[in-house]
């Protein structure tokens, strides 16, 4: 795996307009996330996982990440 560090990199100047942007839309994310989860949790299933990354923003090195943390959870489910 990558680290977060190598990831969120401001080489230019469009880069930190980019990632100011996804910063924004990732607040907004959170928001519906955990909202989405307490509606979940209220509901009463207790199969699904919420990991919250505490840095970076949704690119695919992370979305890659999480794909292999889930595989395990996936061929065991999906079949």
């Amino acid at each position: 795996m990558a680290t977060t560090a190598a990831r969120d990199v401001i080489n230019y100047p469009i880069n930190a307009y980019d990632l100011g942007n996804a910063l924004a839309l990732e607040t907004i994310a959170l928001a519906d996330t955990r909202a989405f989860r307490a509606r979940l949790d209220s509901l009463g299933p207790s199969n699904a996982v919420f990991d919250y990354t505490a840095v970076g923003v949704h690119n695919r090195p992370y979305w890659a990440d999480q794909v292999f943390e889930m595989l395990s959870d996936l061929s065991a489910n999906l079949g």
